[in-house]
């Protein structure tokens, strides 16, 4: 799983005194969809590339779109998540 930023849709943040700003939303949790910010990620793995496959996950957890997986100068698996394959969620399989 990779995810940055993350809120609800019209969701009511409120500033309390001595704590961050956006500290608190108090009881106005906003309605979906939730929004998420995806992260983008450059992942090298210590198995070579030919071993590896990755793939984006829907929301349920099942594989949507394989990934590419490349390889380093030294052969090893390479990686690359973010907002393009829309998504949170991946798996990642090393053989």
């Amino acid at each position: 799983t990779a995810t940055g930023y993350a809120e609800n849709t019209d969701m009511g943040w409120r500033n309390v005194p001595n704590y961050p700003p956006k500290s608190s939303c108090g009881r106005n949790w906003g309605k979906p969809p939730s929004l998420v910010e995806g992260i983008s990620a450059k992942i090298t793995l210590p198995f070579p590339a030919k071993r590896v496959q990755a793939w984006a996950l829907d929301e349920k957890g099942q594989r949507r779109e394989q990934i590419p997986v490349t390889a380093d100068a030294n052969g090893n698996a390479v990686i690359q998540i973010g907002p393009k394959w829309r998504t949170l969620w991946y798996e990642v399989v090393a053989k």
